[in-house]
Parts: C-alpha cells; structure tokens; sequence
C-alpha cells in the first residue's frame, strides 16, 4: 500500500473519531466550513484527502492541530467523552473572546452549575 493511501486513511480514521468525540455529524462540519457534505463524506470513508487549505480550515473547525488529524494516535481521551454541537459553539465563541470576558463567563457557568446541584 502507498504511503499516500496511508495517510488518506488515517486522517479519514482522525477525522471520524474526532467528529464522534464532537458530537458533530458530517453535515454540521459541512455546514461550519461552509463546503458540502459530499465532501466532508469523502474525506471521512477516505476516498479522498483535502488539500492543506481545506485541512487548515477543518483544524480551525475543529479546534485542532493538523497533527491530529494527519498523525498515527492513540485513542482521544477526553474529560468529556462527547460534546453536542451547542457545546462545541459556546467553546469556540468562548475561545475568541478577551481575557476579561472569559473570567466573566467561567464565573456564570460556575454560579450556574451550583445552582443545578442544589
């Protein structure tokens, strides 16, 4: 086997496994990119491989390094093992704000969550 079909195959591996421990589906990449979902189907049943700009832009999608996509890894771990799409949204609205609006964000989920144990 080509090393080039290779690595079509494990960043079609990556890619599944980080859409499922997402919790996206094929279509919410699709739409985030703003490409079809033919083509994310493709690169995730690895017929075929993205071009660098398109890896950059599922990375950013993503919120991933091209290494974790491209590279031979262990099983992901991950504290939380599955986020929805609303929880992968308010991670990278969150990702973008200032300092001080996160510390204000981080403080209301927490009084939050405090209430919800009571």
């Amino acid at each position: 086997m080509s090393n080039e079909k290779l690595i079509t195959m494990q960043f079609s591996l990556n890619l599944r496994k980080i859409l499922e421990n997402r919790g996206l589906t094929q279509k919410e990449l699709a739409d985030k990119m703003g490409i079809s979902k033919t083509a994310v189907n493709q690169w995730t049943k690895g017929k075929k491989m993205p071009r660098m700009g398109k890896i950059d832009m599922i990375c950013e999608a993503l919120g991933v390094e091209r290494g974790a996509l491209i590279e031979n890894l262990p099983d992901l771990p991950s504290k939380h093992p599955t986020l929805t799409y609303d929880e992968c949204q308010i991670i990278d609205a969150y990702r973008t704000m200032d300092r001080v609006h996160k510390e204000v964000i981080k403080e209301m989920a927490v009084s939050f969550g405090k209430e919800n144990e009571q």
